[in-house]
């Protein structure tokens, strides 16, 4: 690589065109170690033009040097020439610059893109888990009365039986061992969705049966609301099932009536209601989604 001697100086620091009819004759020729000129073996060269490369903002980024064997061969067009050429070298070296700083750029900002998508997806479920302990927290008090009554109608009925066994009248029984069995699955199955609707679990899709899904959730619905709004569940007939998670599609009502209800502060209507949708090619298309049957859950809200 040329080292800034005093004859290459000019060139690297942007100084000007070096143009010499016979380089051996200038005074800056051949006064530096080790080879005092060109070194063994190089191109004989008399005839000298140097022109340095420079970026838009004033760096130099390179040069042009041309050598000739004769002396006096390069000319003012020549020098001309070669300054426009260096023009378009520098142009093509801050276009590369500036499209790797480009690429740079966009890297960066697909990786932001995706830093702040994760973000927000952490933050969706971070909100949908603390929607379901919303609701899990204001069902405590109705739930806490529920159980009551089940444990009630239970311990009741035992203590009948109890009672019969000791008289030696076993004949009735049955009826209250119902009772109690009855009042015992009610109570489990209250359980199982408090523990569905408070707890992350694995996505298991499943064919459901949507009515009785829903149908299942208006007690629960009815509590969460409050009575100061009236809930109707309306279910189609001939629904098809529908190939959801369960839990989550638990969850989506609840959630759903709670919005409803924070949105009716003065009470009012809400109703729930399934039915069989089609979705053509434009539909489908705008909820990103394939065309064809749909059985869904329809959400509307009062008045």
């Amino acid at each position: 690589m040329p080292r800034a001697t005093a004859v290459f100086a000019p060139t690297f620091k942007g100084e000007g065109v070096i143009r010499s009819d016979d380089i051996l004759a200038d005074e800056r020729y051949g006064k530096n170690e080790p080879h005092h000129g060109m070194p063994k073996g190089h191109l004989p060269v008399r005839s000298y033009l140097a022109v340095p490369v420079q970026s838009r903002s004033g760096e130099v980024i390179g040069g042009l040097f041309f050598g000739h064997s004769s002396p006096a061969m390069f000319k003012k067009h020549h020098e001309e020439l070669m300054v426009g050429i260096a023009a378009h070298a520098a142009i093509g070296v801050d276009n590369a610059r500036l499209y790797d700083e480009l690429k740079h750029l966009n890297e960066s900002l697909e990786r932001r893109v995706q830093e702040a998508v994760a973000e927000r997806v952490q933050a969706e479920e971070a909100l949908r888990q603390a929607q379901k302990m919303e609701a899990v927290g204001q069902l405590t008090g109705g739930i806490a009365h529920d159980f009551n009554n089940l444990l009630a109608g239970i311990s009741g009925g035992l203590e009948v039986i109890e009672r019969r066994l000791a008289q030696g009248r076993p004949d009735g029984i049955e009826k209250f061992i119902t009772g109690a069995q009855t009042s015992a699955q009610r109570a489990a199955a209250l359980t199982q969705r408090l523990l569905a609707f408070s707890r992350r679990q694995t996505l298991d899709p499943k064919p459901t049966d949507v009515n009785r899904l829903v149908f299942g959730m208006e007690d629960l619905i009815r509590r969460t609301v409050g009575p100061q709004i009236t809930v109707e569940v309306v279910g189609a007939g001939g629904l098809w099932l529908a190939k959801v998670d369960a839990a989550q599609l638990e969850s989506a009502p609840l959630n759903l009536a709670i919005n409803a209800r924070d949105a009716m502060p003065g009470g009012g209507r809400l109703t729930i209601e399934t039915a069989n949708k089609w979705l053509d090619n434009r539909a489908a298309r705008e909820r990103g989604s394939a065309p064809g049957c749909r059985g869904r859950g329809r959400q509307g809200l009062g008045r």
